[in-house]
């Protein structure tokens, strides 16, 4: 199994096969073994996930704000990324030793916006469509209305007893909203965090806010990648990508207070998910990051 980009690369060489390459490294990255070690910090709305999401955790924004959580299915996304976007380009990866963020970032985006459709899910969407609904709304009710239709999809046997499980069967697999053009912060950065983790970056999911393109503070996902002890901000929704000087270590990421870069003529402002100035104390830093795991791991790749 590979850790890093560039034993990747050499996996590719010997001649292994995408398929395995896949199977093998989400394995472990699912496994006990590695989520035993990752952090987590924070509240329901404001917090900070370290390392690759596990298949059986669930995620979303607020059962008050958006009945849509996720968990995530992807398995050939992964194939896609290594047979188009590394394979094609081995040499060039170990001469500039690094993928493009700005490729990477394309890539979480296409799969919003043109990736290819499931069944089902664009069903949903093509009857929320018709009942007159609006991409806001159709992305904040989706997962209620999706739920809906696989409930009706279901013989009259087990259709009671989903009914009775209604609660528990509203998350839905990302996939789902995979090409509907629907997928918004939350799920880009949900794709991203795996996508970063897999390829073996140290990455971190931020639930914190930022302003939009009105100038307005409003609750933001993103994500954070370290490589040598440098951070970079990594943030597929508003297509950017910058280190950042201000955060040194992962605790910094819980409480930075906030973060002002230049994009374009315009400029953007990350805010954390804690107040800086509750959380000066390193040690209280590292107790309210320290939800799970033992050790922060400087590298994705120790284990």
């Amino acid at each position: 199994m590979f850790n890093d980009l560039k034993e990747l690369v050499m996996e590719i060489e010997s001649g292994k096969d995408t398929e395995t390459i896949v199977n093998e490294r989400l394995e472990f990255l699912n496994s006990k073994e590695y989520q035993k070690e990752m952090k987590e910090g924070g509240n329901n709305l404001d917090k900070v996930i370290q390392g690759f999401i596990s298949d059986d955790r669930i995620l979303g924004i607020s059962s008050y704000i958006d009945d849509t959580q996720y968990w995530i299915d992807e398995k050939d996304y992964y194939i896609v990324v290594i047979d188009n976007l590394i394979r094609p380009h081995l040499q060039e990866l170990k001469k500039i030793q690094g993928l493009p963020m700005k490729n990477l970032i394309n890539g979480v985006r296409y799969y919003f916006q043109n990736g290819k459709p499931d069944k089902d899910g664009i069903e949903v969407f093509r009857i929320m469509k018709q009942a007159g609904m609006k991409e806001g709304q159709i992305r904040e009710d989706f997962g209620t209305e999706y739920k809906k239709y696989m409930l009706a999809q279901k013989g009259e046997n087990d259709y009671k007893e989903l009914e009775d499980k209604v609660d528990e069967f509203t998350p839905i697999p990302l996939s789902t909203v995979r090409g509907l053009g629907i997928g918004e912060c939350l799920e880009m950065a949900m794709l991203s965090q795996n996508l970063l983790s897999f390829l073996g970056y140290n990455s971190f999911m931020i639930l914190g806010k930022a302003t939009n393109y009105k100038g307005e503070i409003e609750g933001h996902a993103f994500n954070c990648l370290e490589k040598g002890g440098k951070y970079l901000i990594f943030d597929s929704a508003m297509c950017f990508a910058t280190i950042t000087e201000d955060i040194k270590t992962p605790e910094d990421l819980l409480c930075f207070g906030e973060m002002s870069f230049k994009r374009g003529d315009s400029k953007v402002t990350y805010f954390s998910p804690k107040e800086r100035e509750k959380y000066k104390d390193p040690i209280k830093k590292m107790q309210a990051l320290a939800v799970r795991g033992e050790n922060y791991r400087n590298s994705a790749m120790l284990y």
